[in-house]
C-alpha cells in the first residue's frame, strides 16, 4: 500500500502566486547557472506565454524594484491549468523555497532593499502553516483521528 499527499491550488490561489513570484524573482536576479535550475519548474507550471516573458525579462536591464512593481505585483503570470497539482517530493521542494523566502526576508536590509522586494517574502510562516492545516484536514476527511502535524519543512 502507498499513500501520497497532493496539494491542489487554483490559479488564483494566493499561496501559489506568492510562491511563483518568489521563484520568478529568484530567476530574474540570478546568474545563468541558477536560472537554468529554476527554469524546469517554471516551464512545467507556467503558461507558455508567461514562461517566455519570464525568460525575456531576465535578459533585460530592468531594475529589481521595477520588475517587482511592474510585473510581479500586477499578477500578470498565468499557469498552465486552472488547477495546479503539487505532490510528493515537489511539496518538499516547495517548502524549501518557502523557508528560503523567510531567510531572505530576515537577511534583507530595509535601508538598502526596496519595500516591494521585502514584501515578496512576507508571510512565509503563514504559507507553511496553511500547508500543515490542509494536510491535517485531508487526513481527517479520510477518517484519521487525533491528527496533529508538527510542521512542514524541506527536511
Amino acid at each position: 500500500m502507498k499513500c501520497e499527499l497532493n496539494l491542489v491550488f487554483e490559479e488564483n490561489d494566493g499561496t501559489l502566486r506568492w510562491l511563483f513570484n518568489i521563484l520568478i524573482y529568484a530567476h530574474q536576479i540570478s546568474d545563468p547557472d541558477i536560472r537554468k535550475g529554476i527554469q524546469p519548474t517554471l516551464k512545467e507550471f507556467l503558461h507558455k506565454r508567461s514562461y517566455q516573458e519570464v525568460l525575456r525579462l531576465a535578459e533585460t536591464d530592468i531594475s529589481e524594484e521595477d520588475f517587482v512593481k511592474d510585473y510581479l505585483k500586477q499578477n500578470l503570470i498565468k499557469f498552465n491549468s486552472t488547477h495546479v497539482l503539487i505532490k510528493g517530493a515537489k511539496i518538499k521542494a516547495m517548502c524549501f523555497t518557502i523557508e528560503q523566502a523567510g531567510h531572505m526576508q530576515q537577511a534583507a536590509d530595509p535601508d538598502s532593499v526596496a519595500p516591494e522586494i521585502i514584501g515578496l517574502f512576507e508571510g512565509h510562516e503563514f504559507k507553511l502553516n496553511q500547508i500543515r492545516l490542509c494536510a491535517e484536514e485531508a487526513l481527517k476527511e479520510a477518517g484519521a483521528k487525533g491528527v496533529k502535524i508538527e510542521s512542514f519543512s524541506h527536511e
